[in-house]
């Protein structure tokens, strides 16, 4: 997150701009006071007081830049972190003719470590909402607006560990942040590729209605409706 980082070394410059803006000040307080003789005790004494400075400004920053808000202002269309729903499916020649079959959809959430992102999701059935598996990453690699990772999936149903490796790419409209993406995951176990897209979860109403609270069949119908409204498939 290049964004990030520079937002980061803005901060530790800025503190340090702080320090030197107070060193004079401190010094002078000392010297005025007498309540320090020695010059070279003043000068521990000041860089005592300067480095306290320094940490609390620091601390108060990095505070700052943790608010989300804030955050999503700094790294505008890198700003991936959230709840996602993601429709996933596979491309097969039948009769001649591509179709997409339907396999399932997950519930997709990003979130930020420090500076690095973090993935995992729950895959369901698209077509009785049975809990097929999870999945977290293991690497990631965040390119321009490409999210490549590598994952381990649990599989509920046959119930081996795989892994595999994804790549998500992520649209935005200017600088903001990104709503939407598409991409797709290859199991490391011989299967073929599945293509995915997702769409953030912004309205609060959705993010309800996707919790784990609400009754199993209730969630399944209404995402299956969010999917066909996004997606426009029958």
């Amino acid at each position: 997150m290049k964004r990030l980082k520079l937002a980061k070394k803005t901060i530790e410059i800025s503190s340090i701009v702080i320090c030197f803006c107070f060193y004079n000040v401190i010094i002078e307080w000392l010297e005025k006071s007498g309540l320090i003789s020695s010059p070279s005790l003043t000068i521990l004494v000041c860089i005592f007081f300067i480095t306290l400075i320094y940490l609390g400004v620091q601390f108060i920053l990095e505070l700052v830049i943790e608010i989300p808000g804030l955050r999503k202002k700094i790294l505008g269309q890198d700003y991936i972190e959230g709840q996602w729903i993601e429709y996933f499916y596979k491309r097969e020649i039948i009769d001649h003719k591509e179709v997409e079959r339907k396999v399932g959809y997950s519930i997709v959430t990003i979130k930020r470590d420090d500076e690095a992102l973090t993935i995992k999701g729950r895959n369901y059935n698209y077509a009785d909402s049975k809990h097929l598996g999870d999945f977290s990453s293991e690497s990631l690699k965040y390119l321009g607006q490409d999210l490549h990772y590598s994952y381990k999936y649990h599989d509920n149903i046959a119930d081996p560990e795989t892994k595999g490796v994804a790549i998500m790419s992520f649209t935005s409209s200017g600088d903001s942040e990104p709503i939407e993406y598409t991409g797709f995951f290859i199991n490391f176990d011989g299967e073929r590729k599945t293509n995915f897209m997702g769409w953030k979860v912004i309205e609060k109403d959705v993010e309800n209605k996707i919790s784990d609270s609400q009754p199993r069949l209730n969630r399944h119908r209404f995402i299956l409706h969010f999917i066909k409204e996004m997606t426009e498939i029958e």
